[in-house]
């Protein structure tokens, strides 16, 4: 099986986080904060103007954000990881192993075990391992994986190796088993 190049990878992901920012934006900005912190975006744009005021002027001194604003921001950040574990989860769990970024580029994730489809609770486990890699450990993500990447003949990141997953390119897939017919 082979497995996918790492740019498609990489774009794959760059679509999904690009919709995923869409999606928790959107719940963040109907719902969060006009039902929990109402005064939440007029106080951000205040604390965003004397930021910028801040930095134009040089004085090196940033504005502190009131104990809200603070609540409202964790509590938006805390819906931003939600919602990408459960797009992972979902996708890896119970859509043959692909996200919508992954499905575009005809990608998907099996088990190393079984070589067949990633079971829910591997599923659940490799979108909680990326999610939280991703929203916590960014740098050290980005560096893990193209180094573990680079050491495997799978090309496995991270979160592959943890979860006994891979991703591959059911493209290649196909003209490999056409080319030997």
């Amino acid at each position: 099986m082979p497995p996918a190049r790492i740019r498609l990878r990489i774009i794959a992901f760059l679509m999904d986080a690009l919709l995923l920012f869409l999606v928790a934006n959107f719940i963040i900005l109907k719902l969060l904060f006009p039902e929990v912190h109402p005064g939440a975006m007029a106080e951000y744009t205040v604390w965003f103007e004397t930021f910028i005021l801040s930095l134009t002027e040089g004085s090196g001194k940033f504005p502190a954000m009131n104990p809200s604003l603070i609540d409202a921001m964790n509590d938006a950040y805390s819906i931003q990881i939600i919602v990408a574990w459960f797009y992972f989860g979902i996708g890896e769990s119970f859509f043959n192993g692909g996200s919508l970024g992954k499905r575009t580029f005809r990608l998907r994730s099996i088990s190393t075990i079984t070589l067949g489809p990633v079971s829910v609770f591997n599923g659940i486990f490799r979108a909680g391992l990326k999610t939280i890699l991703f929203f916590y450990f960014f740098p050290v993500l980005l560096t893990g994986a193209l180094l573990a990447t680079c050491f495997n003949r799978r090309k496995q990141a991270g979160h592959d190796l943890l979860s006994r997953t891979v991703v591959v390119d059911e493209k290649r897939m196909l003209q490999n088993s056409v080319g030997t017919l």
